[in-house]
């Protein structure tokens, strides 16, 4: 399963560039993914409705419980072939409604049914989440396009909002859950749900996400104004897959949670407002997206109605009622999509007369119309009828107004589904193009098709439902199974009510509007989009007011609040619960007394120093003074490092400096802000200092460092610093190197943005002061190096430019035997890294950019990028093999004329990391190098005129 993840990922990011050699046809090849999908699963349904799933787990964190675990089971399998079938089609259909940049949108496409196949197969609760959010983000960008019409952003922005609000609320929801269950597995806390007060709130918090994410009243308006979104991204995401997100959780948790209080008196009050509301907005509706939007509100709080009811003929009905909406909705989506294409508009004013004009498909939009009526014999009637069946003789106290509540939206469902019908036929039109290619056609056709075959065959479907439904207690009598014809029933005798209210209903109803050029109908219910509109406002004018009396502007203000934060929250609580403290050592090591008072002084200096330049380099002996101590107590690696960090901060910061005036900005602090500065910097020297001694003596469990030489011989290596980074903790090493990428392109996209309101550099006048001529002494007088077009000659000098080339290869050969030598003594690839970014930086501080360029002929983003990938590639690796993911292995190699050679494959992680901190070093100095090209325009012309 995890496979079928990758792939999907895989051909998502892959689209694009086939996209180049394979124009509109990339469609096709997209619409291979999901195809595959369901054959895997097709040839594992035998076994999955035989009673025997099939599940897959992956060891993430073991020591912390966490893993990856997935699980084909019948409800899944179903959701599985509704994603994959009705994908398929979209994608299909999207070659001839989708020309413009097929490769972008056939990608996220794909990265959107990867996500729905992950959330539906994933067997733990916050895989469930993370899969639940990955489609709100594909959804977002797929309504917003390209950004390049406000009327989609704003529907996105919209959708994004509701949907992952009610996702952190559904996430809260599933912490209580496991913390109930003592454990967050899907299938193990149905099979055993939990029981108490947390349960009641987690229960009420996992169903308004679903709500939500099903596009429920009130959360709904979402789903309507999505419909400026192209036609396959309506039929696919808002049709079929991700409003059923909410209805397939409803469905997952119903057999364990049903019987919890709040439970059924919400999907029942929920599921029937948005029913028969969600019908009656549909028959005011004049566009036919809309309509069928307001159409799906309606057809999925009968889902949730059904799913949620918690027995077993209800459940039988919504698994029925959830493959047939998927199939006819999706069909009407692609029908409502053909017309727009060729006669230019879906407005049920304009449309009239689309059945002569484009006789096919009419058809096509009849026979899924009917499905969505519920006429015989197309799957929605079994559906419908297994529902009357289900409240007829459920057993439920709330059955006789939930009945009533169901009748009554069916209807008015037959009411809509015949205003759909008779705006697109009645009437004559003017088509712009002639007939449609079979192709376009076919996948509508297909889906409209199935669920008219479906319903004939209904064994067949009975053989896919009924397992997930026989889940439940089977209730007194005989079991319900489907049938298109149970003899004289109540159920049948409420179809044919159906049927004839919704004629009626249409009479009343849903004739206003129709003519062309008639006016909307009003809608006499509130508008939600309206009210989510002026409570977004709302929100914006109270953030603005907060950050008006918040955001001061001050940097030492916000350090300050930060700082006394910092000492209140975790201060108090050490204060309140301090252990006894063992009495400390003065120093272990008597060296440790000079380098302290050196620290000290310079932690001093720093305080009163007036000069930028001063305080910088004054804070960089305290971390040099630091690094001494570590020494001292024989962390060379960690010394090193800390080293290599300062020399290179430095380096960055005063780049930074040349953009700064020399001295602090002079005024006037008030006694109280200084008193206030003094005394926060006190209790935060206070509170590191005491977490510093209660770190040293509160422990009681062993160190973990006796664990990890231990085992030091797995790994291959002998210092074992190094081992913890590329091989125990590479995970966290993947981690922390990847918040450091994105660190470092946020850096350098700010900067750029920053720059280009930069002044320019201007050439020096006859106004400015001349400088002495001694400070020509050493410019160049010929352009033979590189870039000497980009400094005044005054900036250069011959003598520091040669020394460079001459000690840039041996400071790129130290930073390879660092990297390699990592492994058994002092380095690794973060050391090795640095001191290769510092060749760079004093390689580009000497020659300049073209210089720079010269140097390194590979993009600083591609070397970050590639060692990312690295890195993540050998993580994956060991997987493939058998093995877990991120070990190591311990080949032997023989090489001529050297012999046997011993190495680990944590090695070429180790070159990741390498590649990755130069690579960001590059970038980080492309942005702050800036300053360089754009110094200030007194240091251009000879120094300051003061």
């Amino acid at each position: 399963m995890l496979v079928l993840l990758a792939v999907h990922a895989a051909a998502a990011v892959a689209m694009p560039w086939y996209a180049r050699w394979l124009g509109r046809d990339v469609w096709l090849l997209a619409a291979c993914v999901p195809l595959a999908v369901v054959v895997w699963a097709t040839v594992r349904s035998a076994g999955v409705l035989g009673g025997t799933p099939v599940g897959e787990s992956v060891a993430w964190a073991p020591a912390l419980g966490l893993e990856l675990r997935f699980r084909l089971d019948t409800l899944a399998l179903l959701m599985v072939w509704v994603i994959g079938s009705v994908g398929a089609a979209v994608l299909v259909y999207s070659r001839y409604h989708l020309p413009r940049d097929p490769g972008r949108a056939a990608g996220l496409l794909l990265a959107f049914a990867g996500a729905m196949t992950g959330l539906v197969l994933a067997d733990n609760l916050f895989l469930l989440y993370v899969f639940w959010e990955l489609t709100t983000i594909a959804s977002f960008l797929l309504i917003a396009g390209r950004g390049e019409q406000a009327v989609r952003r704003r529907a996105a922005r919209q959708a994004l909002l509701v949907t992952t609000s009610g996702g952190l609320l559904m996430l809260l929801g599933f912490v209580l859950l496991g913390q109930a269950a003592g454990g967050y597995g899907v299938a193990s806390l149905v099979a055993e749900p939990p029981r108490g007060g947390a349960v009641t709130a987690a229960v009420v918090l996992v169903l308004v996400g679903a709500f939500a994410k099903s596009a429920q009243m009130p959360l709904h308006g979402w789903l309507p104004a999505a419909m400026v979104a192209p036609t396959p991204v309506s039929a696919f995401l808002h049709a079929a897959a991700m409003v059923k997100a909410g209805v397939y959780l409803v469905a997952r948790l119903a057999p364990g949670l049903a019987e919890v209080g709040p439970w059924r008196p919400m999907v029942f009050t929920v599921g029937l407002v948005s029913l028969v509301l969600g019908a009656r907005r549909a028959l005011r509706e004049t566009d036919l997206k809309r309509l069928l939007a307001y159409g799906t509100i309606s057809e999925l709080g009968l889902l949730v109605v059904l799913l949620g009811a918690g027995t077993r003929t209800a459940a039988l009905a919504g698994e029925v009622m959830l493959l047939a909406h998927a199939m006819f909705k999706a069909a009407l989506f692609l029908v409502v999509g053909l017309w727009d294409h060729h006669l230019g508009s879906r407005d049920l004013r304009e449309l009239s007369g689309a059945a002569r004009t484009l006789p096919t498909v009419a058809v096509v939009a009849v026979v899924a119309a009917a499905s969505m009526a519920g006429v015989p014999p197309a799957l929605g009637f079994l559906g419908k009828e297994a529902a009357y069946e289900a409240f007829v003789h459920g057993g439920l106290a709330a059955d006789p107004l939930v009945l009533t509540g169901v009748v009554a939206g069916s209807a008015l469902t037959v009411a809509y589904a015949i205003r759909f019908l008779r705006g697109a036929f009645g009437g004559a039109a003017e088509p712009r193009d002639r007939g449609a290619a079979a192709g376009y056609v076919a996948p509508a056709a297909l889906l409209s098709v199935a669920g008219l075959a479906t319903g004939l065959w209904y064994g067949g479907t009975q053989a896919a439902v009924a397992p997930y439904a026989d889940a439940y207690p089977a209730g007194p009598g005989k079991p319900y199974e489907l049938a298109l014809w149970h003899g004289p029933t109540a159920a049948a005798g409420l179809s044919v009510l159906t049927l004839t209210l919704g004629g009626l209903g249409y009479l009343l109803l849903g004739r206003s509007g129709l003519r062309p050029g008639a006016a909307a109908p009003r809608a006499r219910l509130p508008d939600v989009q309206r009210l989510q509109e002026r409570a977004v406002a709302g929100l914006d004018r109270t953030a603005a007011g907060l950050t008006r009396h918040t955001e001061v502007g001050s940097l030492p203000v916000y350090l300050t609040v930060l700082l006394i934060t910092v000492v209140l929250v975790p201060g108090v609580t050490l204060i309140r619960r301090l252990p006894p403290l063992d009495a400390p050592r003065p120093w272990a090591v008597g060296l440790e007394v000079p380098v302290a008072a050196v620290i000290l002084a310079a932690t001093v200096a720093v305080v009163v120093t007036r000069r930028r330049l001063t305080g910088i380099l004054l804070a960089g002996a305290v971390g040099y003074g630091v690094a001494t101590l570590f020494l001292l107590y024989g962390a060379p690696d960690l010394a090193l490092t800390q080293f290599l960090v300062e020399t290179m901060t430095l380096v960055v910061v005063v780049l930074v400096l040349r953009r700064l005036p020399p001295r602090f900005t002079p005024g006037r602090t008030a006694r109280r802000a200084r008193a206030a500065r003094a005394a926060a910097a006190a209790a935060v020297g206070c509170l590191v200092g005491g977490l510093a001694l209660l770190a040293t003596s509160a422990r009681t469990a062993p160190a973990p460092a006796g664990a990890y030489l231990r085992r030091l011989a797995e790994t291959g290596a002998e210092n074992a610093v190094n081992a913890i980074i590329v091989d125990f903790r590479a995970l966290d090493t993947i981690g922390e190197v990847s918040v450091l990428l994105v660190t470092s392109i946020g850096v350098v996209s700010l900067v750029r943005l920053w720059s280009r309101g930069a002044p320019q550099r201007r050439e020096p006048n006859a106004d400015d002061k001349p400088l002495s001529p001694m400070a020509h002494e050493d410019e160049p007088r010929e352009r033979w190096l590189p870039g000497a077009d980009e400094r005044p000659g005054g900036e250069r000098s011959v003598l520091l430019e040669v020394i460079t080339r001459l000690l840039f290869p041996s400071a790129l050969v130290l930073s390879l035997f660092l990297l390699f030598s990592g492994h058994y003594g002092p380095g690794g690839g973060f050391a090795g890294g640095l001191v290769a970014g510092q060749a760079f930086v004093l390689r580009y501080l000497v020659g300049g950019r073209a210089d720079l360029g010269a140097a390194s002929p590979v993009g600083a983003g591609q070397l970050a990028g590639g060692g990312l990938a690295l890195m993540a590639g050998l993580g994956l690796l060991p997987r493939l093999f058998g093995g877990e993911p991120l070990s190591s292995a311990l080949p032997t190699a023989r090489l001529p004329w050297i012999g046997e050679v011993h190495f680990s494959t944590s090695v070429f992680f180790d070159v990741g990391v390498y590649l990755l901190v130069v690579g960001v070093t590059l970038k980080l100095l492309s942005a702050v190098g800036v300053s360089l090209d754009r110094a200030p325009e007194a240091e251009r012309t000879g120094g300051s005129r003061s």
